[in-house]
C-alpha cells in the first residue's frame, strides 16, 4: 500500500473569493521560510495575508493586523475582532494615533475573537477599522509593512515555508482574513488592485 500525505489546513475559503484568480502571479522563488517569531503556535496563515519578505535572509514575516468587529468606546479594554487573527498576548496594537498592549485573547466564540487590553486605547474604535502590530507603545507606526502577499494557506509550524504572490487584481479587501493598512497598499504598489 502506498503512503499518503494528509493535509490538515483550513484555508478559510477558495482563492476566487478573495481576488481575480486569472491575474495572480506567483514569484518563482523557492524556500522562503515563514518567520515563526510572535505567531501563535499552530495558527493558519490564510491566502492573501500581508507579508514582509526579506529575500537576503530568505524569510517572510506575517504583518499582524486585526479588523475590529464591533465598535468600542474610548475606555474599552475588551475589543471584538475578526475570527482567526494572528494576534497574541503581549502584542502592541496601534491605530496610527494611539496604542495599547494585548493582555489576553479569547478564541472561544465561533464568530469573533476577543482581545483584552492592558489599558484602553483612549479613542473610540469603529467596526471594520484595521489595527496593526505597532513598533512602539504609542501606536503611531506599524512594526512591519507588507511588500508581498501570501499565496496559499500555511500552518505556522517548524519548517513552514510560504509561496509569495507578486501580483493580483480585483482583490476584495473586505473579504481578506487579515486586513491591510493604507501603508501596506502603498508599498504593494500597482501590482495589486483593491476593490
Amino acid at each position: 500500500m502506498s503512503g499518503r500525505i494528509i493535509y490538515d489546513v483550513n484555508s478559510g475559503g477558495r482563492m476566487s473569493e478573495f481576488c481575480d484568480v486569472e491575474s495572480i502571479y506567483r514569484l518563482p522563488v523557492k524556500e522562503i521560510a515563514l518567520d515563526l517569531a510572535d505567531l501563535p503556535s499552530g495558527c493558519v496563515i490564510p491566502p492573501l495575508a500581508p507579508l514582509s519578505v526579506d529575500f537576503a535572509a530568505r524569510k517572510a514575516k506575517v504583518c499582524r493586523r486585526v479588523r475590529v468587529s464591533e465598535s468600542a468606546g474610548a475606555g474599552a479594554v475588551s475589543i471584538k475582532v475578526s475570527k482567526g487573527t494572528p494576534a497574541g498576548a503581549g502584542m502592541l496594537l496601534g491605530t496610527g494615533t494611539a496604542g495599547a498592549a494585548v493582555a489576553a485573547i479569547d478564541r472561544t466564540n465561533a464568530d469573533y475573537d476577543v482581545l483584552t487590553l492592558q489599558a484602553a486605547f483612549g479613542e473610540a474604535l469603529t467596526a471594520g477599522q484595521t489595527l496593526f502590530e505597532a513598533a512602539a507603545a504609542d501606536g503611531a507606526q506599524a512594526k512591519d509593512t507588507a511588500n508581498f502577499l501570501n499565496y496559499a494557506a500555511v500552518k505556522a509550524e517548524t519548517g513552514a515555508a510560504v509561496t509569495i504572490m507578486g501580483r493580483a487584481y480585483s482583490v476584495f479587501e473586505s473579504k481578506l482574513l487579515i486586513p491591510l493598512t493604507n501603508a501596506d497598499k502603498e508599498k504593494l504598489t500597482a501590482r495589486f488592485m483593491f476593490v
